[in-house]
């Protein structure tokens, strides 16, 4: 017996006309972010890059025909990005760039026992600032002010970062640990006295790493097998000397427990078998080789184990799955550039509700007026213009933008073939010696199928192009 309720897979989501997880155009290949401190993983990440990327790069050509990326921001950040104080942007904004192109993994993370670089933020809200300067001392007050300049552009005024230059470098160089202990300060002030949130508060601790991490668990919240964590724990850290220990170890109490917070949550969020970790002897070389050995043969098994789960669970390869992703991309790029027409809309829903037998409702009107991103926000909307969303179910397709959809043959099997999968009908017989009229017989016949408790609304835009 059929049941209405939606199932929450990527690809019954797609076939049922819902674009919340669409990406906004085609992904074509593996781009990973690799997020860990500097210093004390330099060998972890060369190893990756000597041994491990050129593996992954040729398995993904080889086996799926699409190219391997990496970002590791730790070696290309440039002086400039330091000077502006848009490192953390920079970072964010790639590690974004991961999580919207990758078709599979988007995330690497490797952490031991640095919690990682922690920045002054290069902006402030107004609000905030103001109320640092009232719990700030003289001294204080005047170091944030040098430093910060109010911006009143933005819809909520923000006080900036002053950028570097020749002139100022001395002196950041000088103020950058008290201007941050500044901040730090205030903000511990400021949250125990509750005239800012947890979220503000932790914008003056948490690390640039951390901040990552966070971005990462939060792109990713509905798809787990998209990251991966590797932990490295050195038993013999306390036995280093001082200068190798301040390259593996930079935590005090506070920044500890905001580690080990991170590492909690990380473990919290991913699935145990992507979840790696190691406890190692590094001044003992032959247990530091075993370890860098076993880090290289489990990173690249994961990533390929990743990678084969999305080319073949999630991304089957179907002509069918192609044809509906290409009009969901479609659709949501048009969405994304639409003129309110509230106007139209409501007599579109109208319509719907209506629910008029034997009769289209059409939209016309001269090229380039918008009648596309009319029919988008139609799909995109309809399931809600009814008492129980998941009961309806939307087929769109944007005639003559797909070599599937140029003429009414096609497009007319792939909506049978999709109202099927929908309503899980058998899938009737379809061949090549199929006439149109046989088509349309075939096509009646499934749509009686359908039960009288679901909705089915089908969208042609642009029949005006079919051959």
């Amino acid at each position: 017996m059929f049941k209405s309720k939606l199932t929450t897979t990527p690809n019954s989501l797609l076939y049922h006309g819902r674009l919340d997880n669409i990406p906004n155009h085609k992904l074509s290949s593996v781009r990973i972010f690799v997020s860990s401190t500097f210093s004390d993983t330099v060998e972890e990440r060369d190893a990756l890059i000597k041994n491990v990327y050129p593996k992954l790069r040729e398995y993904c050509f080889k086996t799926y025909n699409i190219p391997f990326y990496y970002s590791d921001m730790r070696w290309d950040i440039q002086d400039q990005s330091t000077d502006n104080h848009s490192t953390v942007d920079m970072c964010l904004q790639e590690l974004d760039r991961c999580c919207r192109l990758s078709l599979a993994t988007n995330c690497v993370i490797l952490l031991s026992h640095r919690y990682g670089g922690q920045m002054p933020p290069a902006r402030i809200k107004q609000r905030v600032f103001r109320r640092f300067a009232s719990v700030l001392s003289d001294d204080e007050s005047a170091l944030i002010d040098r430093w910060f300049q109010l911006d009143e552009n933005p819809v909520e005024p923000v006080y900036v970062l002053r950028s570097i230059d020749s002139t100022t470098r001395e002196q950041w160089k000088e103020n950058k640990k008290q201007l941050q202990n500044a901040l730090r300060h205030a903000s511990d002030l400021c949250l125990l006295h509750k005239t800012i949130s947890e979220s503000e508060h932790k914008e003056f601790h948490i690390s640039v790493t951390s901040q990552e991490i966070y971005r990462a668990l939060q792109n990713n919240d509905q798809q787990p097998q998209r990251m991966v964590a590797f932990f490295r724990e050195l038993k013999d850290i306390d036995d280093l000397d001082s200068k190798l220990k301040l390259k593996f170890s930079d935590t005090d109490e506070e920044t500890q427990k905001l580690l080990d917070d991170t590492k909690t949550l990380i473990r919290d969020a991913l699935l145990p078998e992507n979840v790696f970790a190691y406890r190692v002897n590094w001044k003992d070389e032959t247990n530091k080789n075993v370890y860098l050995t076993k880090f290289q043969e489990d990173f690249y098994n994961v990533l390929k184990n990743q990678i084969d789960y999305h080319m073949t669970q999630t991304r089957p390869k179907d002509k069918l799955y192609e044809e509906v992703l290409e009009h969901s991309i479609q659709c949501k790029m048009l969405d994304e550039r639409y003129c309110s027409r509230d106007d139209i809309l409501e007599k579109v829903k109208t319509f719907v509700l209506l629910n008029t037998p034997q009769r289209p409702c059409t939209i016309y009107g001269k090229s380039g007026t918008g009648k596309s991103s009319i029919m988008a926000q139609v799909a995109i909307k309809a399931p809600k213009w009814f008492e129980n969303p998941s009961s309806v179910s939307i087929i769109i397709r944007f005639l003559g933008t797909t070599p599937l959809s140029s003429d009414i043959r096609q497009p007319l099997i792939s909506i049978i073939q999709q109202i099927c999968i929908i309503y899980h009908i058998k899938m009737v017989p379809i061949n090549d010696s199929t006439t149109i009229q046989g088509l349309k017989q075939k096509f009646e016949q499934i749509l009686i199928q359908i039960p009288t408790t679901e909705k089915l609304v089908i969208l042609f835009d642009s029949v005006d192009q079919l051959q």
